[in-house]
């Protein structure tokens, strides 16, 4: 967000040690804030929480779908929060210039930047809380898995 002061950071982050009680098992996370920072602050707050409840829930769910069902559920949440409160590359940008991004909301009769975020619910018909997803295999040489968002630099 802009200010007279300049710029503000509006991103959230967040780390656990040991997460869901496994030793060793790190939860890392940064989210992203747009036009301001309560969406991410929230998803700083939550996201950790939903996660260990989907993976309770359904320990032997494909790893794409419990991503997919974290983020719908965190997205419902949020929005449920913010009406109270009166508020190796595993993916690609979600842009409005990604043919498919671009079909699907063209197609809705819309013309956006951003096609798919958490909390930006007056748009909803447009934007989605569905995150992009892949697998890959990880192995024992394999440290940690960094799940980052847009305008994260590694």
């Amino acid at each position: 967000m802009d200010t007279k002061e300049g710029r503000t950071m509006e991103d959230a982050h967040v780390y656990q040690h040991d997460f869901n009680n496994v030793p060793g098992q790190g939860y890392f996370a940064i989210f992203d804030g747009h036009a301001g920072k309560f969406a991410a602050e929230w998803c700083r707050d939550n996201m950790s929480e939903i996660l260990s409840d989907e993976l309770k829930t359904s320990p032997d769910m494909d790893v794409r779908e419990v991503m997919k069902n974290v983020f719908l559920k965190a997205d419902d949440q949020l929005e449920t929060e913010s009406a109270k409160a009166g508020a190796i590359r595993l993916t690609y940008d979600h842009k409005g210039t990604d043919e498919h991004e671009s079909k699907r909301i063209t197609e809705k009769g819309g013309v956006l930047a951003v096609t798919r975020s958490l909390g930006d619910f007056s748009m909803k018909e447009f934007v989605v809380g569905a995150p992009f997803t892949t697998c890959i295999d990880l192995c024992d040489e394999d440290e940690f898995l960094i799940i980052a968002c847009d305008g994260v630099c590694i």
